[in-house]
């Protein structure tokens, strides 16, 4: 009997080798299926991937991601004009079209906020102490005076010796009228066109031919008889006539006028100063000069001379 030779066991790696065999093969299909697209509804294993999207029975195409760049859709190119057209408008519209209101500066329609067209007095500007005799209210671009009022010498102290009143709207020249004590007067830069209510009993105040009660101020209420200092200047005045009403008057200022004769300051022997530069004046009345001897200081700068008289007699 011969003897079997003694089967060698097989190693370790040999049975592993063996049973990673099947494993292998078994895994070899799987990773193919599982790269494979899944398997239609209807069981037929065509890839789903394939060729022809018009082909009749045939399974749809995967949608896949395209990363390349697509032109850009009609709505697109739609969008983008609406959009610039929006900004357009939107740059348009922060820049509000010109008012026409600059081309009819010489009309007033009503509601016209003009500030000349706007009634205020002393009062509405500024606080008036009764027992106060120095006034002085100096207008600003938005607190302008427009009428000084038919009753402001009862609004003020019955003693009040200074009235200034610059730079505003003023027309008309009103209300001084029972200011006895009054010896300065100033609405220097208005729009005064005529000097009134220097005399007595108010009114347009006359001029050097008016009675000897229009001039010394027989009547109540007499401004004119201490007035010592008279600004007038920058105003609309055409006729300074009215000056002859103040006996004591000292500097005489109405520069800026619409005057054309010297008139009125004949008898104004206390006259020191007068200033009538920037009118229309043409001769120099050697009568009205002659004499004025104290006088010190003659402005008529910036009006057309045509003829010199009175200085001799300075």
């Amino acid at each position: 009997m011969s003897e079997e030779e003694p089967t060698a066991p097989s190693s370790s790696k040999d049975h592993e080798k063996e049973e990673d065999t099947p494993q292998d093969s078994a895994r070899g299909p799987a990773s193919l299926k599982e790269e494979s697209p899944p398997p239609n509804s209807d069981g037929n294993d065509e890839p789903l991937f394939a060729s022809g999207s018009g082909s009749s029975g045939g399974p749809p195409p995967r949608e896949t991601t395209d990363i390349s760049p697509t032109p850009p859709s009609e709505e697109g190119e739609v969008a983008m004009p609406q959009q610039q057209q929006q900004e357009e408008q939107q740059r348009h519209a922060v820049v509000a079209p010109l008012p026409l209101d600059w081309t009819r500066m010489n009309e007033c329609d009503e509601g016209d906020q003009n500030p000349a067209n706007i009634v205020r007095h002393p009062w509405d500007v500024a606080e008036i102490d009764p027992d106060e005799t120095y006034l002085s209210i100096v207008g600003t671009s938005s607190q302008k005076i427009t009428r000084m009022g038919s009753d402001l010498s009862e609004r003020v102290s019955p003693n009040l010796t200074h009235l200034v009143l610059r730079s505003h709207l003023i027309s008309t020249m009103e209300g001084i009228g029972g200011m006895e004590h009054l010896e300065v007067l100033e609405l220097y830069d208005n729009v005064v066109d005529e000097l009134r209510e220097l005399g007595c009993g108010g009114g347009s105040g006359g001029g050097e031919d008016d009675g000897e009660e229009g001039k010394m101020g027989g009547g109540g209420g007499f401004p004119g008889r201490k007035l010592r200092v008279l600004d007038i200047s920058y105003n609309v005045i055409r006729d300074m006539g009215p000056a002859s009403l103040c006996p004591n008057l000292q500097e005489l200022y109405i520069a800026q006028n619409k005057i054309k004769n010297i008139r009125g300051i004949k008898h104004l022997k206390l006259l020191r100063k007068i200033d009538l530069g920037a009118n229309r004046i043409r001769e120099m009345d050697e009568e009205e000069l002659s004499g004025l001897e104290n006088l010190e200081e003659l402005w008529l700068g910036k009006n057309k001379i045509e003829k010199i008289g009175g200085l001799s007699k300075l």
